[in-house]
């Protein structure tokens, strides 16, 4: 993840130059395509869970959670 705060302050200063605003959109740019090859990584896992293991994973949430509320009734 990129440190927008660095580049804010340089543009606040008017510190970029051309020079500057060219590594600025070239950092941008390159953490754009990161950011979609992570989404589309998470697609491509979700899209190959089997339906049984999707249930499993929503069936052990809600226990979970009746659990936790029980308990806290129980306080």
């Amino acid at each position: 993840m990129i440190d927008t705060d660095e580049y804010i302050e340089m543009w606040d200063d008017n510190l970029l130059g051309s020079e500057g605003v060219q590594i600025l959109m070239n950092t941008l740019i390159a953490e754009v395509k990161r950011l979609q090859k992570e989404l589309e990584d998470c697609w491509e896992y979700i899209s190959h869970i089997d339906n049984h293991d999707m249930q499993s994973l929503a069936d052990d949430s809600y226990s979970r959670e009746k659990d936790r509320l029980r308990r806290k009734l129980n306080e």
